[in-house]
This record gives structure tokens, C-alpha cells and sequence, in this order.
């Protein structure tokens, strides 16, 4: 992108500017200075010289497919724009999709579901949609934390599907099957594992596997 003379302000939000060749090897060149550029929520590989990154812009690797669309690691962009209600993408689907919009012309709609990037066993889209970091695994953040104290960790609020931050979504199980003789058989849980109660001759419990 090249600015010569350019006297009107100009604004760049939720941009991808990369690859490009504008002179002296910069994505963006501004002849006429940086005083009417104001680049925001953007990914730029070669700032201008002098061009001051302000929190929210990036030059991190967008990771595009040959075509300019985001891939399932183009965790530069994906949710990482801000909104400005324009409902649709250059596919025409729906923006956002995630907690924000993405960054570019392309809304992400297919992002790695099992992609974990702190490592913590939990992964990005279930800590997102959950109020959680998926860049952190420390404190109420990781594995052990409990954020809502009912007791139950991070790990097994993932694992049985619970709300992390709620102290009324809790480990427990919501589907109960029973014998003819009304004793408990059977007890499902969110995740779709299952515990089964064994019972001896004389009726007691014998075995919960």
C-alpha cells in the first residue's frame, strides 16, 4: 500500500497487509508521513518506519491460505478484530463467529477444535466460550483452578461439559437408568461417559465400575 501526499486521514481496522510490495521492502509506505495513518486491530508484517504499534495490531505470521482465507492456525487473526457491524464475510457467511470478528476479509468458521495452545489439557474454543485464557495455564486459568469455587477443577469441568464459572453447573450426572427391582443401574453423564452399579444376590451394592 502506497501513501504519497496523502492529506485525508486515513483508517485501517481489521486488516491483513501482507506479502505486498510497496517500497524499500515495507507493506506500508507513507512518503508524506504517518500523521493521517491510524492502523488498528491489523496484521502488518513491515510497518511504516516510525509507525508506533499500538495494543491490538500485530506482525505476527497471519498463516493464509494461497487464496487470502484463514487456516485452523491463523490464531493471529481469528477473534482477534473488533466489531463493525458488518454481519458477513467475503464468503457472504456470518461475522463473527467466535468471541469477535477475525481479523481480514474472512471469518474463520472451521478454527481447530482441539487445538491447545497453553497445553493445559483444555482446549482454546472450550476456555474462550468459557471466560478463560487459553494462553494461560496458571492459576484460575489452568487445569487446577476453580474460578466459580464449587469444588471441581478447570480439568473436570471440561471433561463433564460443566460451566467453569458457574457455581450451579456441577459434576453430576443427568441421565438415571434403574433395574426392574428400582435399584439404580445406571447413571449418564454430560461427556457421554457412564457409570453402572453391580449388585450381589442378596441386593447390596457390589461394584460401581
Amino acid at each position: 500500500m502506497h501513501f504519497d501526499g496523502y492529506a485525508q486521514e486515513t483508517l485501517l481496522v481489521n486488516c491483513i497487509v501482507w506479502g505486498s510490495d510497496a517500497g524499500d521492502s515495507q507493506e506500508i509506505f507513507c512518503s508524506s508521513g504517518l500523521d493521517n495513518l491510524t492502523i488498528s486491530n491489523s496484521i502488518v508484517r513491515n510497518y511504516p518506519d516510525g509507525f508506533i504499534i499500538e495494543p491490538g495490531n500485530s506482525s505476527d505470521d497471519p498463516l493464509l491460505e494461497a487464496d487470502g482465507h484463514l487456516t485452523t492456525n491463523s490464531l493471529a487473526a481469528i477473534d482477534q478484530g473488533v466489531e463493525l457491524g458488518l454481519g458477513l464475510d467475503i464468503d457472504l457467511e456470518n461475522r463473527p463467529f467466535g468471541s469477535a470478528p477475525d481479523i481480514g476479509a474472512d471469518e474463520s468458521t472451521d478454527a481447530n477444535p482441539n487445538l491447545d495452545t497453553d497445553l493445559d489439557g483444555m482446549t482454546d474454543m472450550w476456555e474462550l466460550a468459557n471466560g478463560l485464557d487459553p494462553e494461560s495455564a496458571e492459576g484460575d486459568d489452568g487445569a487446577d483452578g476453580d474460578p466459580d469455587s464449587d469444588g471441581y477443577r478447570n480439568l473436570e469441568e471440561f471433561a463433564y461439559l460443566t460451566d467453569p464459572q458457574s457455581d450451579q453447573s456441577t459434576v453430576a450426572p443427568m441421565v438415571y437408568t434403574y433395574d426392574d427391582l428400582d435399584r439404580l443401574e445406571d447413571a449418564a453423564y454430560p461427556n457421554g461417559s457412564s457409570v453402572t452399579y453391580d449388585y450381589d444376590d442378596d441386593g447390596n451394592l457390589e461394584e460401581v465400575r
